[in-house]
């Protein structure tokens, strides 16, 4: 919060969820075995883990571009979405 009890935009709420629309598995079996994955992703990480978390925007900005790193990226098909959660 700032000093007028704003949120700034790095208290901001994002949500990540997995895209249904990306059926290769060469992003997801690439950033499981990467070593240096943000720990807010952990959670998504897990085989059977979680498809929808909810992190703040600084934890977003490093997830997507840690996320931009790992073989079988696809920019137009990227394998998680990022997007505001609206708090």
């Amino acid at each position: 919060m700032t000093e007028t009890g704003q949120s700034s935009s790095l208290d901001r709420v994002c949500r990540i969820s997995i895209n249904p629309g990306r059926s290769s598995s060469l992003w997801w079996d690439s950033a499981r075995a990467r070593v240096d994955a943000p720990a807010a992703l952990g959670p998504m990480l897990e085989l059977l883990g979680q498809s929808e978390l909810l992190v703040t925007a600084a934890e977003a900005k490093a997830i997507r571009e840690w996320a931009g790193t790992v073989t079988g990226w696809n920019d137009a098909e990227p394998p998680i979405i990022i997007e505001s959660a609206g708090r």
